[in-house]
């Protein structure tokens, strides 16, 4: 996975981001449905 943020990522940096994933089901029948996570996406900056 690779995160792309709109402010720069400084080394040793905390990042904390709202998670939402868009998604096709496996035959392509339905396009663009979205799942929103509960939970945050949280990192440090390399």
């Amino acid at each position: 996975m690779t995160v792309t943020a709109a402010l720069p990522c400084v080394s040793g940096a905390i990042y904390d981001y709202n998670v939402t994933i868009t998604y096709n089901t496996p035959n392509n029948a339905i396009t663009g449905l979205k799942e929103y996570g509960t939970k945050n996406l949280i990192g440090k900056c390399t």
